[in-house]
């Protein structure tokens, strides 16, 4: 080899050093199975007991004599140590576990309700209704909230009274036509999120209520009336208001005695506040 290649080479450790480093490595090695096995606890205990009881060092059975009395104790402490830190570990999991289910609990919810919106703006927007009045284009950027009770209640006119429609006598006051002058319109996502996350309490209503009766009420109403354009309240409210005797002479009692479902009007007056300034 030549010296050019020698002077580029490591230095050499020398064979003692190697020797000495690994004797240590191996040292702290043991010393830390003797800790993990807990034989240092062992050997403590072991010289506590020579101390206390033992007075001849010289005794050859002092080591088997203490093993046989105090290694069953001792594997009975490693086990209950073992089985101490597997509880909190499995406390820990279970924990995680938990906290898991809640959130996929909470997204499961979430795409319950936006469901929900999203089937009830499909019957909101049906083009077999809106035929001749609302063009696809206007449909798809949202219902005008000006329509929305006329979606769902009719706008049907009486010529037995004077061309009235007979469904607006019992309107609520949020959706009287001079309260929405200048409304915007309830796009998809916007709607459906409203019906998730944004339906109120204020109204006498539980939330949970308002949303299953969306669900459990409104929606099955959407899909059995008769014939596509017909709104669901509508016949049912003519009905009624048909039935009180009072028209024509005397529609303004009307409202008296014939009134709308309160959930109804817990839908219509929250989407008019909810949607009324965009």
């Amino acid at each position: 080899m030549s010296p050019d290649d020698q002077a580029r080479l490591p230095p050499l450790t020398p064979y003692d050093e190697v020797a000495e480093k690994q004797r240590l490595a191996d040292m702290k090695t043991f010393r830390q199975y003797l800790v993990e096995t807990g034989t240092v606890k062992s050997l403590v205990e072991l010289f506590k007991h020579t101390a206390k009881k033992e007075m001849r060092l010289d005794n050859s059975k002092i080591l088997v004599e203490f093993l046989s009395a105090h290694v069953e104790d001792f594997a009975k402490h490693r086990e209950q140590e073992r089985l101490t830190e597997e509880n909190s570990s499995l406390r820990d999991r279970s924990t995680e576990l938990k906290s898991q289910a809640d959130s996929l609990a909470a997204e499961v919810d979430k795409q319950r309700r936006l469901d929900v919106g999203t089937s009830l703006w499909k019957h909101l927007g049906s083009s077999d209704f809106w035929e001749g009045q609302l063009d696809e284009d206007s449909r798809a950027a949202g219902l005008p909230l000006t329509f929305l009770y006329q979606r769902l209640c009719g706008q049907k006119v009486d010529k037995a009274c004077h061309n009235k429609v007979l469904v607006n006598l019992v309107r609520p006051a949020s959706h009287d036509a001079k309260e929405l002058v200048d409304a915007p319109s309830m796009p998809l996502e916007k709607f459906s999120t409203w019906i998730a996350n944004g339906l109120p309490d204020s109204t006498g209503i539980p939330r949970e209520g308002l949303l299953d009766w969306c669900r459990d009420e409104l929606l099955p109403r959407f899909s059995s009336v008769p014939v596509p354009n017909e709104a669901p309240y509508e016949r049912e409210l003519l009905q009624e208001i048909q039935n009180t005797g009072l028209l024509p002479g005397h529609s303004e009692a009307v409202a008296n005695i014939v009134s709308l479902d309160p959930n109804l009007v817990a839908f219509l007056d929250a989407a008019a506040t909810t949607f009324r300034w965009g």
